[in-house]
């Protein structure tokens, strides 16, 4: 090659090796392109097919997608086998694959001893007519926090090859038309975070498999920065109940599920769509897709700039039409990386409607910790779904003439000791509950005289019942309370709780369906030590295992059983878990024929242990995330789109 064969305005890179080596090499490349003015982008591919990632950088580098390869970086003999489809040259270290047999006609090979995807980073910088101490630069900005050895093997790796690259081959062999602007350079993982954030997400559920993949594991690393506060969640099912909880405590929440499964979360999606709870949700590109009729709004971005906007958009949507909002993030998207000129970080932030008084319709939507508004959150009625449905095809919000509603968000805030009232035991409870012999109202009779005693106020209140059967419909308290999917209650409660550490809540669930589908997400939150109530009813024959056993094993501070054939010490057992701070787990007896009961009492408490509230970083810098202003995101995004360049 000489410099009479110069190619003006693109260049084309297939990169072999390690998916995650070629992955970093790429994102370097560009990055040192991008502090030239240099637009690129780099795809991921299947590595099955020996090609990891392309790479194309110039000007024409978005829109030309079957380009072909102008430079394949063979670093081994899988990838070397597609030498014959570079048109002007192939890198390759003779030490590790034989010698390219079959070239076009005008390309080279070079052999570059030692060549690695570090290594590589340096020949492509000299072929695009990079000087060294943008290399240098780019090198220096990406690898910050790394092993400081490692680090400067893999400069010095690619400084020798740079230099190799430049005696071997002669004058620069492409012209990229550097620019005089520097770029932003980030990923579609990057970009859906950012984008979550600048939306004013304040709440982040991922399940603890995928922490390291995908947006959360950027968002994690800015978490206590930003204003994030983060629950680690058992499984996809639970992270997306957590975030369902934050949304309907008030918060904005975001669930990452991109690195599992939306199908094996699709029950707690369809209780989404139909209680009205705006949660978003980043989902795997996959073929499935939930049933018709539900009001779900779907998003699918293709590039870096559409994953921002659309990230951020989804919040809006969400809360706009009252509904989940689900955004696909397949492989090729979180993996991809893209410089861009800039992005719009001033987002506009629309809260959807709130309400504002004891007359506020089923439209408006409640936070627990309002006065006047207390309500039990359930399913929708169907005319409301279909309305939901009509206005998220048509891309328009449901009219509505609720007088009782407002466009502003109702900030809660939790009684103050002064400002507490005491209020009768009846003041929780629904009306004719007092009679009612079944063991859920015995229950939560004296739940209703435990919050008597200690001074809470039902607006400082939420309850979380697992199914129908658990509290039936005549049966809920005189509280905030939202009906979840059996054996899911606790996800919810979590979520709720994270949102607003200030409110009290308590989980009422069936024993068979914590075990069957909730027992993963019960000993997560018995191992963080979460501060909440919860109350399950043992029905019938035993279960597998003793729940109380569970816990404990996993950490739980507060374990009892409850009797309620003795009122009195069942209120003991009640007050006394209700005052533990930490969580508090109680199994009450629903036996029927043939069931064996167990010893009442307390079994095991461990006080003076933090709560995952009291030591989650954001919380315990910053405060609730449903107090937080969310006006000044563009300023902070800014801050982070500097960090990224």
């Amino acid at each position: 090659m000489n410099g009479s064969a110069r190619r003006a305005g693109r260049l084309t890179v297939w990169l072999g090796g390690p998916a995650d080596a070629a992955g970093r090499a790429s994102e370097i490349f560009l990055s040192a392109c991008a502090r030239a003015g240099i637009a690129g982008l780099a795809e991921p591919l299947e590595p099955a097919a020996g090609i990891c990632f392309v790479m194309r950088v110039g000007v024409a580098q978005a829109e030309d997608s079957n380009a072909g390869c102008d430079v394949l970086i063979a670093t081994d003999e899988e990838t070397s086998a597609w030498a014959g489809a570079a048109r002007r040259l192939v890198l390759f270290d003779s030490a590790r694959t034989a010698p390219p047999q079959r070239l076009r006609p005008g390309a080279a090979a070079l052999d570059l001893p030692g060549l690695s995807p570090a290594a590589a980073v340096g020949a492509l910088a000299w072929l695009a007519g990079l000087d060294a101490e943008t290399l240098t630069a780019a090198w220096g900005r990406r690898l910050r926090g790394q092993n400081a050895e490692s680090a400067a093997l893999s400069v010095q790796a690619a400084h020798a090859a740079y230099e190799a690259a430049s005696e071997g081959l002669g004058a620069t062999p492409f012209d990229l038309h550097p620019g005089s602007e520097r770029l932003l350079l980030l990923s579609g993982a990057q970009a859906l975070g950012l984008g979550a954030l600048a939306a004013g997400c304040t709440c982040l559920a991922v399940p603890e498999s995928g922490r390291d993949q995908g947006p959360a594991s950027w968002m994690l690393k800015l978490a206590a920065r930003v204003g994030l506060a983060v629950f680690p969640a058992a499984d996809d099912v639970s992270a997306l109940g957590v975030a369902a909880g934050a949304a309907l405590a008030g918060a904005r929440a975001l669930a990452d599920l991109s690195s599992g499964s939306l199908a094996g979360a699709g029950g707690m999606l369809r209780y989404c769509a139909e209680t009205g709870l705006p949660a978003v949700i980043l989902a795997p590109e996959d073929e499935w897709k939930w049933p018709g009729g539900l009001p779900i709004m779907e998003l699918r971005p293709t590039g870096a700039a559409e994953a921002y906007l659309m990230a951020a958009e989804a919040f809006n949507l969400a809360e706009r039409h009252g509904v989940p909002s689900v955004v696909r993030a397949g492989r090729g998207l979180l993996g991809r990386w893209e410089s861009l000129p800039g992005l719009p970080l001033d987002v506009p932030i629309e809260r959807g409607v709130w309400a504002s008084g004891p007359d506020s319709g089923t439209e408006a939507r409640v936070v627990p910790g309002q006065e006047e508004t207390l309500r039990v959150v359930a399913a929708l009625p169907p005319d409301i779904l279909t309305l939901r449905r009509a206005a998220l095809e048509e891309n328009a919000s449901v009219e509505r003439s609720d007088d009782a509603a407002t466009g502003l968000f109702p900030v809660p805030s939790a009684a103050t000791l002064e400002e507490r009232r005491t209020l009768p035991p009846e003041a929780y409870l629904p009306e004719g509950l007092t009679d009612t012999p079944c063991a859920a109202a015995q229950a939560l009779r004296l739940c209703a005289r435990a919050w008597s005693e200690q001074g809470l106020q039902p607006k400082d209140i939420l309850v979380v019942a697992g199914g129908a059967c658990c509290l039936p419909e005549p049966i809920f308290p005189r509280t905030y309370g939202v009906r979840a999917p059996a054996g899911s209650a606790l996800a919810v409660a979590a979520g709720a709780k994270l949102a607003n550490p200030a409110l009290a809540v308590a989980v009422m669930d069936d024993g068979a369906a914590m075990f069957s589908r909730g027992l993963a997400q019960l000993l997560v939150s018995a191992r963080l030590n979460s501060d909440l109530l919860v109350l399950y009813w043992s029905r019938g024959a035993e279960l597998p295992d003793d729940l109380l056993a569970l816990a404990r094993t996993a950490g739980a501070t507060f374990l009892a059983r409850l009797s309620l054939a003795d009122d009195e010490a069942g209120l003991g057992i009640i007050d006394r878990a209700l005052s533990h701070k930490g969580f508090s787990l109680v199994e009450s007896s629903c036996r029927q024929a043939g069931g064996v009961a167990r010893s009442p009492g307390v079994i095991h408490e461990q006080a003076d242990q933090p709560t995952y509230e009291e030591t989650e970083p954001c919380l315990a810098a910053l405060g609730a995330p449903v107090g937080m202003a969310l006006d000044l995101r563009a300023r902070l995004c800014a801050r982070l789109a500097e960090e990224l360049d």
